[in-house]
C-alpha cells in the first residue's frame, strides 16, 4: 500500500508543471524516502524477527525488485537534476516495476488468503 502511495506522490511531481532541476530534486527525496521500506522489511525479516520470514511473510523477489526500482528511480533522479533527459526513461522503469510488482504482492496475499481459507475449512 505505501509503495503505492509513493508511486502515485511521484505520478503527481512528474504531471505537475516545474522547472527539471525541481523536479528531479523531488523525484530523488520521494525514492530516498520510499526505499527506506524495503530495507525495513528486510531489516525485520533478516535481523530482528526471523520467525515472520519462516512463516512466509517476507519475499526475497519481491523486497529484492522493490530496492532496485527505488535505486533506479534514485539513479534517474539524479540524472535529471543534472540536465540529462533520459533519467526520465529510468525514472519511468522504475515507476513500472513499482507498479507490477505491488499488483503482484497483492495477487500473491489474496491467493495465500484463499489456500488458507480452504485448508481450515477441510479440516
Amino acid at each position: 500500500m505505501l509503495h503505492l502511495i509513493a508511486t502515485l506522490i511521484q505520478a503527481a511531481a512528474i504531471l505537475t508543471p516545474q522547472p527539471t532541476v525541481v523536479l528531479g530534486a523531488e523525484l530523488l527525496v520521494i525514492n530516498l524516502c520510499a526505499m527506506w521500506l524495503p530495507l525495513s522489511f528486510a531489516y525485520k525479516a533478516f535481523y530482528s524477527d526471523r520467525t515472520t520470514r519462516k512463516q512466509g511473510g517476507y519475499s526475497d523477489f519481491l523486497g529484492f525488485s522493490y530496492f532496485a526500482s527505488y535505486l533506479l528511480g534514485i539513479i534517474g533522479a539524479v540524472s535529471i537534476i543534472n540536465l540529462m533527459n533520459w533519467g526520465m526513461y529510468l525514472v519511468t522503469v522504475a515507476y513500472v516495476v513499482l507498479l507490477v510488482t505491488s499488483i503482484v504482492n497483492a495477487w500473491m496475499m489474496m491467493v495465500g488468503v484463499g489456500q488458507t481459507k480452504k485448508t481450515t475449512t477441510a479440516k
